[in-house]
């Protein structure tokens, strides 16, 4: 613990906070705002607490695992694994492998998977619960662009003070001042763990903007200004975040997008769908040493910018021969996969890309299938919808969401910033995809067959005994022509005529069946008559949206 006592502060109350957002506000606003909120402004420490690693972000998903089992356990109990998860599953319990077979026990195992579960899989498991649909993909990409509109006034500050907001805030600079100099400025870092995963952030986030902007997703104009001016604004921050490698990944990621729409062919997805893997497989090997890029760097390009690579390249081969003689698992964890000098014992090793560190602890097991699991929502979208259709505002912000833990995974080649949020995106979109496919977004979302655990208003979960949810499941002579039911208090529109309701609306309170009503009403109490789906005119059939006032009144909007 290096931070003050707003630092320590900030870490103990985690979960506190994570179970009073989810206790105030839907379950799906809370977890987006859980996961987005500590990443964004949390302190990078973590606390000594014995077996378990305690930071910012196991601690949102302890608190946030906590809070769907108390807040939402249908959801959670209604989960179905499906077989694009095992990539996920395999990289959780890959550390329980590499611990007991390098002699480190059971014990060991144990904690490396708790901890690999609360850094991947909760934020996973949450995108898979929550936002496996395109409404809330929709909010998700408007969220990560306001997160990214937040942070232009931070990045500017340090870029003139220097990265200073962390130590102002939590007492201590998260990470080494030398590596913030850029030029004659500085690199900002905001409260983030180093100014590469700004960066990416930033850019991420100004892709995300660009692309829904193009494809009409977000509102012409926001806070009564034009959106172009603040996608104008995000895109200036970003690049003033002075990470090259970002800024180009944020380029070839709106080339990419809008190439493929327009062409109508994906061979640019194809192309950066085969780079991890081509890479990781060669490099993992030992098939490709790569000297011969950093010879055509040096003559082309920079002789600077060859040597950082070629010292990059020589760690990395060094990391790669000691990581071959246990492949499959790996050296498990304590800096078992690291190189040290034989007569001194001295550390000479440094690790720099993702996925070199993942093949020494976890060897091939956990690489291949942490690669699979990042990959797997852009090429289940290339798969199953269309290019011609990536433009339109329905599929569009699917596209993009689908496409930054691919470039997340580009970016793990060279480096190791995780992103909670990009595991996010990622369960979400497989989930989506791979439940529903792209005929999902024809319906603008989950239809009620679809959804296993559809989100109620929470003050209106009292549901009775259960009923059944289909007339013809009711036998003919228990059928009944009307029925007689009590209901709170409300208040309606100006037109008050017959209209269709809900049915979650009925079986939140227990009344009816899951199917289509009609009737006429009075503000108390009201005489519902059952109709068969299809038998009142469609001209009839109003469908008000509810939203809960309080626990005994609804409102019909």
């Amino acid at each position: 613990m290096r931070g003050n006592f707003l630092c320590l502060l900030a870490l103990y109350g985690i979960i506190p906070m994570v179970m009073y957002l989810f206790s105030k506000n839907r379950p799906r606003d809370a977890a987006m705002l859980c996961f987005f909120g500590a990443f964004m402004f949390l302190p990078m420490d973590k606390l000594a607490i014995p077996l378990i690693l305690y930071n910012k972000m196991t601690a949102t998903s302890i608190g946030v695992l906590i809070a769907i089992k108390v807040f939402d356990p249908d959801r959670l109990e209604n989960f179905k694994f499906h077989p694009v998860d095992i990539p996920m599953l395999l990289f959780w319990i890959s550390g329980f492998f590499s611990s007991v077979t390098n002699g480190l026990g059971a014990k060991d195992g144990i904690q490396e998977c708790f901890n690999t579960f609360m850094i991947w899989g909760v934020p996973y498991l949450a995108g898979r619960l929550y936002f496996s649909d395109p409404a809330a993909l929709l909010t998700l990409c408007r969220v990560f662009f306001i997160g990214g509109l937040i942070y232009i006034p931070l990045t500017l500050f340090e870029l003139k003070m220097s990265p200073q907001l962390h130590r102002m805030v939590y007492g201590y600079m998260q990470h080494d001042f030398s590596q913030c100099i850029r030029g004659n400025g500085y690199r900002p870092m905001v409260f983030m763990e180093h100014g590469i995963m700004l960066g990416t952030f930033m850019t991420m986030s100004a892709l995300v903007g660009l692309w829904c902007y193009l494809t009409k997703t977000l509102p012409k104009k926001m806070w009564g200004k034009p959106t172009i001016a603040a996608v104008l604004a995000l895109l200036g921050g970003a690049v003033a975040c002075k990470s090259s490698g970002a800024t180009g990944l944020m380029l070839i990621g709106i080339a990419t997008l809008f190439i493929s729409f327009k062409l109508k062919i994906p061979i640019l997805v194809w192309l950066l769908l085969v780079i991890p893997p081509t890479y990781i497989a060669t490099r993992a090997t030992g098939y490709w040493d790569g000297q011969n890029l950093v010879d055509f760097i040096s003559e082309k390009f920079s002789p600077d910018r060859a040597a950082s690579l070629a010292f990059r390249f020589d760690n990395e081969n060094i990391l790669v021969e000691k990581a071959i003689q246990r492949p499959v698992f790996g050296w498990g964890g304590w800096g078992r996969s690291r190189v040290y000098d034989e007569e001194t014992g001295e550390d000479i090793s440094v690790t720099d890309g993702f996925w070199v560190i993942t093949l020494g602890r976890r060897g091939y097991l956990g690489l291949f299938s942490v690669t699979a699991s990042m990959i797997l929502p852009m090429l289940l979208f290339v798969l199953k919808c269309p290019t011609r259709l990536w433009g339109r505002p329905e599929y569009a912000p699917t596209a993009v969401l689908a496409l930054i833990p691919l470039l997340f995974m580009i970016d793990c080649m060279l480096n190791a910033m995780v992103n909670p949020l990009y595991i996010l995106f990622a369960g979400g979109v497989t989930g989506m995809l791979a439940l529903h496919g792209a005929a999902l977004f024809e319906k603008g979302g989950l239809s009620e067959s679809m959804s296993p655990a559809r989100e109620q208003p929470r003050e209106a979960s009292a549901p009775n005994d259960k009923l059944p949810d289909k007339l013809t499941d009711i036998p003919e002579s228990a059928k009944i022509k009307s029925i007689k039911i009590p209901l709170p208090r409300m208040q309606f529109g100006a037109n008050k005529s017959a209209r269709t309701f809900s049915p979650v609306f009925f079986q939140s309170y227990g009344a009816v069946p899951a199917r289509q009503l009609t009737g006429d009403f009075d503000s108390d109490e009201t005489v519902m008559k059952h109709d068969l789906p299809g038998t009142a005119p469609e001209s009839e059939k109003i469908k008000p949206a509810l939203t809960p006032v309080s626990k005994n009144r609804l409102r019909f909007i």
